[in-house]
């Protein structure tokens, strides 16, 4: 028996298909199809007889609270673009390996007929319960029937299947709907930028996706639409070489918890990542599986992951490890936010690699940040106390912004400058701090300096004491206070370092209220003395040096 398989291109620009269907379904043109119309009913929900055909006219309707049951070597046919399966109850459509059950349209070719939509049976209730496996479903997809399969407040688990052919998305949610996916293919689904093997069109559902195989969709990809995550859910590794797309802006909110899988690649289209209130983010990836954040569009850029807390509600005990973090306006952002920042690579930001504003008091660690159009770390302000150790920078500050333009080393931690009101610790980062507007400790409070920190101040600025600096190096790790000339930026030599360039180390108290308690021990001053000032100066203050070095 020959079959001749007829194609048809439509001016909307459908992928090209291949010479024959992936894996072809519908009946010989000798076999004889039972129409079906309207709502089916019980006695008439079992399509099982092997070889057996139904012809669907209009919108064919599984009524709530009964299941239609399709069996191996069934075919179900949509006649026409009007016509789909619509389940309000369940559909269980279960075939075998070489023996599909097939839901497929008359005509050959995307659009045919709407597809299969499982939906609420009332608009509010979760339909859940349909099964589709060993299943080749194909050539559906219109206005409102956005994907082959559509589940809307409804949930459906989709093993072993073909999906292909879909003129706009292989499966597509909605509204709370959830699709549990495994060891399927999407072939051939959907045209131009929008369209995917799978749609998912409420970020707040959890799908369980894994071992799928995409091949010639528009995009190869899972695509979420943007919304906020107030439950539990989980992005899992759909399948090798397999991203998640993001199409808007996600946000994490009070009680919402996103995890993401090791090996786990997430693409943006603009939007970026926020976590706020009591949300949380867990992206923890492995050494051999690391999670990787980056653009769909290699000429644009996203606007990053951000933390997003108030002094009220700060956002505390998310987690980015290994992750790679690459085009995005600032790599991370936080705002009154605690995250664990460990084995993170941030590459090829707009501004900032990493960038905090406010009462952010970060753990960062093995961490690297390459390529940023300015400072690789920065730091509004030390209203928060972050611990950084262990950081690595290079190749940034090729075109800084406004405000961060100069000869300075940019591959460093920056400070706007601020008044440290509470105790505060400068941890050894590996990486010099670059005071651009200077420090101010104020009255009872510490500035804490550990062993090998590097500060290096801005023209005319000083680090100004009217509580205590405690700056305790070693012989081993000496603590350096010196200039932020550079010549030209990034290259911070001797030769580019001007005498009296900062202001210096001012211990400032009063009369009545003396400052006294700081410290500089195995301590380096150089290049301060601005302005009539001392390397340091003191105004009714006590200083005690010791195994230190002072000079211009």
């Amino acid at each position: 028996m020959t079959r001749v398989i007829v194609l048809v291109l439509t001016a909307v620009g459908f992928s090209l298909w291949p010479a024959t269907p992936v894996q072809a379904g519908p009946p010989s043109a000798t076999q004889a199809c039972q129409p079906v119309s309207g709502t089916i009913t019980a006695g008439n929900n079992v399509w099982t007889t092997s070889g057996s055909c139904y012809t669907l006219s209009g919108t064919v309707t599984v009524p709530a609270g009964l299941t239609l049951t399709v069996g191996p070597d069934v075919t179900v046919q949509g006649n026409g673009s009007g016509a789909a399966l619509l389940v309000r109850g369940r559909l269980v459509a279960t075939g075998t390996a070489g023996h599909p059950a097939t839901f497929t349209g008359v005509t050959k070719s995307p659009e045919s007929w709407l597809g299969v939509r499982i939906e609420s049976p009332d608009g509010s209730t979760l339909n859940s319960g349909s099964v589709l496996d060993n299943v080749v479903l194909e050539y559906g997809g219109y206005p409102n029937y956005t994907g082959n399969l559509v589940l809307d407040r409804a949930s459906a688990t989709v093993s072993n299947s073909l999906i292909q052919y879909g003129s706009r998305n292989g499966i597509a949610t909605a509204n709370g709907g959830s699709v549990n996916a495994s060891n399927s293919t999407f072939a051939y689904n959907g045209s131009g930028s929008t369209y995917a093997a799978i749609y998912l069109g409420d970020p707040n559902a959890d799908s369980a996706l894994a071992n799928l195989t995409l091949t010639d969709n528009a995009n190869n990809a899972i695509s979420i639409g943007g919304g906020t995550v107030s439950s539990s859910v989980r992005w899992r590794l759909p399948g090798a070489g397999v991203p998640y797309h993001l199409l808007g802006g996600i946000t994490v909110s009070s009680g919402g918890t996103l995890t993401i899988d090791p090996g786990v690649a997430v693409k943006h289209r603009f939007y970026g990542l926020v976590v706020n209130g009591t949300g949380r983010l867990y992206s923890i990836g492995t050494e051999a599986a690391p999670i990787s954040f980056s653009r769909i569009d290699p000429a644009t850029s996203w606007t990053g992951i951000a933390f997003d807390g108030t002094d009220v509600v700060p956002v505390a005990g998310s987690s980015i490890e290994w992750t790679a973090i690459d085009g995005a306006e600032n790599g991370i952002s936080l705002d009154w936010a605690t995250p664990l920042i460990r084995h993170v690579t941030v590459t090829n930001s707009e501004r900032y690699g990493i960038y905090s504003s406010y009462g952010s008091s970060p753990t960062i660690t093995d961490t690297t940040v390459n390529g940023s159009n300015s400072f690789a770390y920065y730091f509004f302000n030390l209203t928060g106390n972050p611990a950084l150790t262990n950081l690595t920078a290079a190749g940034n500050g090729a075109s800084p912004g406004i405000g961060d333009t100069g000869n300075y080393n940019y591959n460093s931690v920056a400070t706007w400058g601020h008044d440290v009101r509470a105790d505060r610790t400068l941890t050894y980062s590996g990486l010099p701090y670059v005071e651009l507007l200077g420090l101010s400790v104020q009255a009872g409070q510490t500035l804490t300096v550990h062993p090998g920190v590097e500060l290096q101040f801005g023209s005319g600025r000083e680090l100004k004491v009217w509580g205590q600096v405690v700056a305790a190096g070693t012989s081993a790790k000496p603590i350096l206070f010196t200039s932020n000339e550079c010549s030209p930026k990034n290259v911070c030599t001797e030769e580019a370092k001007t005498p009296g360039w900062w202001n210096g180390i001012t211990i400032d108290g009063y009369e009545s209220a003396p400052a006294t308690g700081s410290v500089l021990d195995h301590v380096t001053v150089e290049y301060g003395g601005s302005a009539g000032y001392g390397e340091i100066t003191t105004y009714w203050g006590q200083i005690a040096i010791s195994n230190s070095v002072i000079r211009m």
